[in-house]
């Protein structure tokens, strides 16, 4: 998928031989780049989330979210993790870019 492609709420999976640590998650993009994407991540082994940018060639399309989460702090390195994709009063509802359908 070319870089100008990727929309906010896509999920990717980052591929593993980008990267040891976050290599195989899954990354909801919240921020679309020229060269990739900046999204979050769940950090393994631990609670929470972790933002992460990730280059296009080391992102493969999962599908389209139905929540990001907003960590509410733009300068916050972490954001607490939704109490659920229904009722987490800090996730928003995510437009479906170029008209595709999860």
């Amino acid at each position: 998928m070319s870089a100008s492609a990727w929309g906010v709420g896509d999920v990717v999976q980052i591929d593993p031989a980008h990267d040891q640590r976050f290599g195989g998650c899954f990354m909801v993009i919240t921020e679309p780049k020229a060269w990739g994407a900046q999204g979050y991540v769940s950090i393994p082994g631990k609670t929470g989330v972790a933002y992460y940018r990730c280059p296009s060639e080391a992102m493969h399309f999962i599908g389209i979210a139905a929540f990001v989460v907003d960590s509410g702090d733009d300068d916050d390195a972490s954001a607490p993790p939704p109490q659920s994709a229904v009722d987490a009063p800090s996730s928003l509802p995510v437009p479906r870019p170029g008209g595709r359908e999860p």
